[in-house]
């Protein structure tokens, strides 16, 4: 099933948002130089990264404004609670921070969407005795760019206090769920036949089992998510509808 990357909708605030992004750009010159001649302030310590939870950024698309990046348009990661997200400026981590609960609200729906599909587990991951949407719908969260299905809420909390545990039972999941269908036989990074270079590494994100030759795969994987989710989704799509048999007529018979 190809899932297609819906974009957000625009908030208002949006447009804005770009205009201002622009200014800035056209005025970063200036400011290095400083006004007549002054040269500019020396830069500020750069302080310690942020450390992600979970999974980067999974979409091609800005997280405020929903406008697809440009070819070759390089985002900046940044990390905002733990969170990964790739914007276009220093002024898109204010506006997203100004109006952060209603900003994550949206692009987890858009998360949830795009993964479901491909969650591999019919049971909580919590309570693994219980089915799921059986008597009533799952309820999801996302957690690190990530969607996590439980019976209720109450499976919640005991899942974020041994976060770390749950996802990797979650990913091994999504390992033996997608490995017997998965569409390549070569690297999805590098192009190298898979086993080449050793046993392939089964990478999940978003979801998806990403088969890499090497180690070395995985950070070059992360520089550009969105690029090869794309890949793996259209070429499962594909493998799908080679194994749907032509629709036939109908007989007179």
């Amino acid at each position: 099933m190809m899932i297609s990357h819906a974009r957000l909708v625009v908030p208002a605030a949006g447009f804005a948002l770009v205009a201002a992004c622009l200014l800035l750009g056209a005025g970063s010159a200036q400011d290095r130089e400083g006004a007549q001649g002054t040269p500019a302030p020396a830069a500020k310590e750069a302080q310690p990264a942020a450390k992600r939870v979970g999974d980067p950024y999974p979409f091609d698309f800005h997280p405020i404004t929903g406008e697809k990046f440009g070819e070759g348009e390089h985002p900046m990661v940044v990390v905002i609670d733990g969170r990964e997200l790739r914007v276009s400026c220093e002024l898109c981590v204010t506006a997203w921070k100004n109006d952060q609960k209603a900003l994550e609200e949206k692009l987890d729906e858009k998360i949830k969407e795009s993964q479901r599909p491909w969650y591999p587990l019919k049971h909580c991951l919590v309570e693994k005795s219980d089915e799921l949407d059986t008597y009533i719908p799952a309820h999801e969260i996302v957690y690190g760019n990530r969607l996590i299905r439980f019976c209720c809420p109450d499976c919640e909390a005991p899942f974020r206090e041994k976060a770390e545990s749950y996802l990797k039972e979650l990913d091994a999941a999504v390992v033996k769920a997608q490995k017997p269908d998965y569409p390549f036989d070569t690297c999805i990074v590098s192009g190298e036949k898979l086993g080449s270079m050793g046993e392939p590494v089964d990478h999940v994100c978003a979801n998806r089992l990403i088969r890499l030759c090497c180690e070395s795969c995985i950070a070059q994987f992360e520089e550009n998510p969105a690029r090869y989710l794309a890949m793996l989704d259209e070429a499962r799509a594909k493998k799908a509808a080679a194994r749907e048999p032509d629709a036939q007529p109908p007989s007179d018979r």
